[in-house]
């Protein structure tokens, strides 16, 4: 909501709530209901976190985000939730200035996210995730010709994910987040 040093803070809070929690692993509906929690807050932080401009914290939280265990009702492919984490990890070490890790870190989301593109996806989310993971690609291209080559296509890329989205779905504070990000980076 555009808050992000609140969103911090709380998230941050219920993390610490909720991770000392030892649940009994038969009880299915209550270690359902913890990874739930730890992993929609973790989340929320380091999203919250990157908007501050905390990279390292970020990077500790989106590590964290990543070590939460599937939950045991999960019915969604795993790859979707570890690209959304990648591209936000990603994102955290390419503002530190390890662009090669971050690359690294990144490319299995990338081949996902073109794999459901060409499988037809095509929705509100997959739009936002798709064009955030293209505008981290961007920023973590070489500053040689064929790096800035392909950051401009990453970019255009992005632009154009977001584009496609409906009227309505352009206004999400979400999409208007990631169409922001992509167009400073154009500036630069």
């Amino acid at each position: 909501e555009g808050k992000p040093k609140i969103a911090l803070a709380s998230a941050t809070a219920v993390v610490a709530h909720v991770e000392p929690i030892k649940v009994p692993a038969d009880n299915t509906t209550g270690v359902n209901m913890r990874i739930l929690m730890l992993r929609g807050n973790l989340g929320t932080a380091a999203r919250a976190a990157i908007q501050l401009g905390d990279y390292a914290q970020t990077e500790t939280l989106a590590r964290r985000w990543a070590k939460v265990p599937p939950a045991p009702f999960d019915t969604d492919d795993p790859r979707e939730l570890s690209s959304t984490i990648a591209a936000v990890l990603a994102d955290a070490v390419a503002m530190q200035g390890r662009h090669d890790e971050a690359n690294n870190i990144l490319q299995p989301a990338l081949a996902y996210y073109r794999e459901q593109q060409q499988a037809g996806a095509h929705g509100t989310q997959f739009r936002r995730d798709f064009a955030y993971a293209l505008y981290v690609n961007a920023i973590a291209a070489p500053t040689d010709a064929a790096g800035q080559k392909q950051r401009r296509s990453d970019l255009d890329e992005a632009g154009k994910l977001i584009a496609g989205a409906s009227a309505e779905a352009q206004k999400l504070a979400d999409l208007r987040y990631v169409s922001g990000l992509i167009a400073a980076a154009e500036r630069r």
